[in-house]
């Protein structure tokens, strides 16, 4: 069974692998250098457990997903960041995050989330749009020349 929780700053070494991981399957589909900017060392990702809410998800007590975002202002929180494993996706583990998330955030009294996603992502779109996620926006060449959505969920 899935279970998520709080990420705490010795998760930090296998978080940033699974950054790593998940992220250089991408490589042909994001520019190279859009992917350095977001691929996170330990010490970034030590810090943003810190600063953030900041969630695993754990199978036999692997950490095999994340998720990360922030609470900003005026009841409106910013999704910065999910990840699962390649090997663990499709199997619940991007929901229980998400849906962890949501409920953290409704406990915080949090009425908009929001997030930016690159437009080859089609999983992540998938997902988002399961939780009535809206695009707002399309962005095209931003970040030099990488198309993004601009997501937004209104939360009750």
């Amino acid at each position: 069974m899935i279970n998520t929780r709080n990420a705490r700053s010795e998760d930090a070494k296998q978080i940033a692998e699974i950054y790593r991981e998940v992220w250089s399957k991408y490589s042909e589909k994001i520019d190279k250098n859009f992917l350095k900017l977001i691929i996170e060392d330990e010490e970034k990702v030590k810090k943003q457990i810190e600063k953030s809410i900041f969630l695993v998800a754990e199978l036999d007590n692997r950490i095999i997903g994340v998720i990360r975002g922030n609470i900003e202002w005026g009841g409106i929180a910013k999704l910065s960041m999910i990840a699962v494993l390649p090997e663990f996706r499709r199997r619940g583990a991007g929901k229980e995050l998400l849906n962890a998330f949501l409920r953290e955030l409704k406990k915080q009294d949090i009425h908009k989330v929001y997030l930016y996603t690159h437009k080859a992502l089609n999983l992540a779109i998938e997902l988002y749009n399961s939780f009535n996620f809206e695009i707002l926006l399309e962005f095209k060449n931003f970040w030099g020349h990488e198309n993004f959505l601009l997501m937004v969920k209104e939360l009750n």
